[in-house]
């Protein structure tokens, strides 16, 4: 198997619960470096449509609000980005991170499961995105993985400009 790179982006309320740090530990764990770190005052809009396009068209339909919540998070408030490269490093940080529709047992589960027993965090999160707890946690989920080539060369000709 050949090295690839993967990214992650921790979004402003994954930034205050410390996801990058647990992202990168997991990662190195199973041998995957952690090749750039970065911090950035936000995406443009722009940035953000061209990240979350595939997710807009999906997740619009349970949220009318999903694309203007998404892109109010994203560029709000500082963004940090990793970039891992290893063997397998995708599927591993995929698998680490975990997916919206089935976040058993990953970082996204901790972190609704954190959101819930945290009033504060709730309320910011409300407020954040302007959306009810249960459609909020789906845009401010804290982290957002590349899933495919196309995503990951969108997002390696943004950090690149940075």
């Amino acid at each position: 198997m050949k090295t690839e790179q993967a990214i992650s982006l921790i979004k402003p309320i994954g930034m205050a619960m410390n996801l990058g740090e647990m992202v990168t530990d997991y990662l190195a764990k199973n041998q995957i470096l952690t090749i750039k770190h970065i911090l950035i005052g936000g995406f443009s809009e722009e940035n953000v449509i061209e990240i979350y396009r595939n997710d807009f068209d999906k997740l619009s339909q349970i949220s009318i609000l999903y694309p203007s919540a998404v892109i109010k998070t994203m560029t709000s408030e500082p963004v940090e980005v990793i970039v891992a490269e290893g063997k397998n490093a995708k599927h591993l940080l995929r698998e680490t991170i975990g997916s919206v529709q089935d976040p058993a047992d990953t970082i996204r589960w901790n972190f609704v499961q954190r959101i819930r027993n945290d009033k504060e965090l709730t309320n910011k999160i409300i407020q954040q995105t302007g959306l009810p707890l249960d459609r909020a946690v789906l845009i401010a989920n804290g982290i957002h993985g590349t899933r495919d080539l196309a995503e990951l060369s969108v997002m390696q000709k943004l950090i690149a400009n940075l």
